[in-house]
């Protein structure tokens, strides 16, 4: 029974979509002898692979750019702090030293 119900669905849907073939599909005959010339298109993956590996690394390299400049200009900071701390820390000894 199952089997015969699905053969008649099948009859009904199968005219439906033999009818509508979709002619967007079909390819100039132009395109098909320029496609062989222009394969390297910004969407092909022969183009973009390359191009988000490329990518990639240019991130990397200035994240790790930008992380070292940080870190510099911590450590410029802190030494700067340090200087200040050394510059106060006598004259907190002298002024209770008073008292």
């Amino acid at each position: 029974e199952y089997h015969a119900k699905r053969r008649e669905a099948t009859k009904e849907e199968a005219p439906v979509a033999s009818t509508s073939k979709p002619q967007a599909n079909t390819i100039p005959q132009e395109e098909k002898k320029n496609k062989k010339k222009n394969w390297r298109t910004p969407y092909s993956p022969s183009y973009r692979i390359p191009n988000i590996q490329k990518d990639a690394m240019d991130n990397v390299f200035n994240m790790a750019r930008s992380l070292m400049e940080f870190k510099e200009k911590e450590e410029q900071r802190i030494r700067q702090l340090i200087s200040q701390r050394n510059k106060l820390v006598p004259r907190c000894f002298e002024y209770f030293n008073r008292n």
